[in-house]
């Protein structure tokens, strides 16, 4: 099965959020100049969808060719498709706790690439889980495979849910260069 119109969608929606994160600035386009941004947009929603499948079967080729979210299939197995820890906003929280936590003293974590790329991972995975959320007949959020999974109208809260609270991280990473936000914190240059 190929994975190119999927992938397609997930970069559009990628886009879009990416689009309207940038309005809210005053410059719709204003992030995707930047290659840590665009570079981190596209691994967190669509990766290299792109890629014909026979080469995306072989080898590391496989990790390139699925977006981050969707490495449950890889690692776990496609009865894992959608499963709880992937399908969540952990990795966003997670680079939003290392911006936090050690902007101050670590000059990686305060530098303005990784707030980039922390901004363009989590709109990535915002669109993503959006568009799993509104694209699927029936998602389910799988937490023991063949054996515990969330009914639909459940995972599609938890994905909105998961989709809402990247799409603020992303926000709390894209204050520094938007003028709309002087609520956020604004501990990047």
């Amino acid at each position: 099965m190929s994975y190119f119109f999927p992938g397609l969608w997930h970069l559009a929606a990628a886009m879009a959020f990416a689009f309207g994160l940038g309005t809210l600035g005053g410059d719709g386009a204003a992030f995707l100049g930047r290659p840590a941004f665009v570079i981190a947009c596209v691994l967190g929603s669509s990766a290299l969808f792109f890629i014909p499948d026979a080469w995306a079967k072989k080898g590391l080729m496989k990790f390139l060719h699925y977006p981050l979210p969707d490495w449950d299939v890889l690692l776990l197995g496609p009865a894992s498709h959608r499963h709880w820890v992937t399908h969540s906003p952990l990795l966003s929280l997670l680079l939003l706790w290392l911006g936090a936590r050690f902007s101050s003293s670590h000059a990686l974590f305060a530098s303005p690439v990784f707030a980039d790329a922390a901004c363009g991972f989590s709109i990535g995975l915002s669109s993503h889980l959006f568009w799993d959320c509104v694209s699927s007949r029936s998602p389910k959020i799988v937490f023991v495979p063949y054996w515990w999974a969330l009914r639909p109208s459940l995972s599609r809260l938890y994905l909105l849910a998961g989709a809402l609270i990247s799409l603020f991280v992303a926000l709390w990473f894209g204050a520094s260069s938007l003028s709309f936000a002087p609520f956020l914190l604004k501990n990047y240059p």
